[in-house]
């Protein structure tokens, strides 16, 4: 699933031609699109989520199921690889830092993590930030013989 959105300015400001935030109903799984921000810090869940939402420098989110996320994950250093298989396969490459640039691989790793921003040029770390400098999503599904 993918939209687009012009969701974030430099100053890392929401836009106001994003969806407005909803009451999601008492729903603890909905996730308002507005508190998707590289300033904001997303709490683990105390069980596992559905989905993933990715949010991208140009605001575009793209959303991965973590019943696709394959078993095989990789971490090195500031760079973190999952691979989702479904009728294709995405290969999520997360380059970032930080001290919880770890606990975050954790946790997506555990389904438990809900949201990834990617920072957007110019966005301004302080001391003690975790960023996610570059998120790509590349198709690798095998090719047909």
């Amino acid at each position: 699933m993918q939209g687009k959105f012009s969701a974030f300015r430099k100053n890392g400001e929401v836009a106001e031609d994003v969806p407005p935030q909803q009451d999601a109903g008492g729903d603890e799984e909905a996730l308002p699109f507005t508190a998707m921000t590289p300033q904001s810090w997303p709490r683990p869940a105390n069980k596992t989520l559905p989905r993933l939402h990715i949010v991208k420098k140009d605001g575009s989110v793209v959303t991965m199921m973590y019943f696709h996320l394959d078993s095989h994950a990789t971490y090195k250093g500031g760079e973190f690889t999952l691979l989702f298989t479904g009728a294709k396969h995405w290969q999520v490459t997360v380059k970032g830092s930080g001290p919880k640039f770890w606990e975050v691989y954790d946790y997506l790793t555990l389904a438990r993590w809900p949201f990834l921003v990617e920072a957007t040029h110019g966005f301004k770390a302080g001391d003690g930030d975790t960023v996610f400098d570059s998120i790509d999503i590349k198709d690798v599904s095998p090719k047909e013989r």
